[in-house]
């Protein structure tokens, strides 16, 4: 655990050891705390802490690319949402129009059962009338729906720019992840010479 001033913390262990690790730290001072097989040390050396924040410098360097590409793809996906919604908005519009439209279907064939039993020339004027309404009604729920497509392929390009986007951003961190560790592996072991050399030279405290 390295305290390196205020509420900072780089850690490699549980809550556990973080709470162990507060125990012997004064104020808010810089510090290294670690546990070599059942013994732990602490170390308040300027110059070794500065070596060890040095060898952490790349994993934390590489942990805020990855939060600021996390932001990204944050905020990528939140348009995405958005876009989304929309379309889901016209879709239940689309599903309305749909419905009415089966209601008028409906009413057609009625009608047409009529028109097949119609027997006086009023009868088959009125259903003559009513069929003219029907289809009216029918080209424009067609022309709204025509519509409600043209608004709903507005969104494609969008949505498949974003998922471009997204990719990238997507590729970008499985490199970041990968080289973070690389990083990591490297650090830890550059740490467990800095703190063999720590204890074999007496820089570093034993407390427990």
């Amino acid at each position: 655990m390295l305290f390196t001033g205020g509420s900072q913390i780089t850690m490699s262990g549980s809550r556990a050891d973080a709470e162990q690790a507060r125990t012997f730290r004064h104020g808010g001072e810089p510090m290294l705390w670690f546990r070599t097989g059942k013994h732990e040390y602490v170390v308040r050396d300027p110059a070794l802490l500065r070596q060890v924040e040095s060898t952490w410098m790349p994993v934390n360097t590489l942990g805020d690319a990855q939060g600021k590409l996390g932001e990204e793809q944050g905020k990528l996906g939140t348009r995405q949402g958005e876009l989304g919604t929309r379309q889901g908005e016209l879709g239940t519009q689309q599903g309305r129009l749909g419905t009415r439209q089966g209601i008028i279907g409906s009413r057609q064939a009625a009608l047409a059962a009529r028109e097949s039993e119609a027997r006086t020339v009023a009868e088959r004027e009125a259903a003559a009338k009513e069929r003219r309404d029907i289809e009216q009604e029918m080209q424009a729920l067609e022309r709204e729906m025509r519509g409600l497509g043209v608004k709903m392929r507005d969104f494609d390009k969008p949505m498949q720019e974003l998922g471009t986007q997204m990719a990238v951003l997507g590729d970008q961190m499985t490199v970041l992840g990968t080289r973070m560790e690389e990083a990591v592996r490297k650090a830890e072991q550059e740490m467990r010479a800095i703190m063999e050399r720590a204890v074999s030279s007496g820089a570093a405290e034993r407390v427990k």
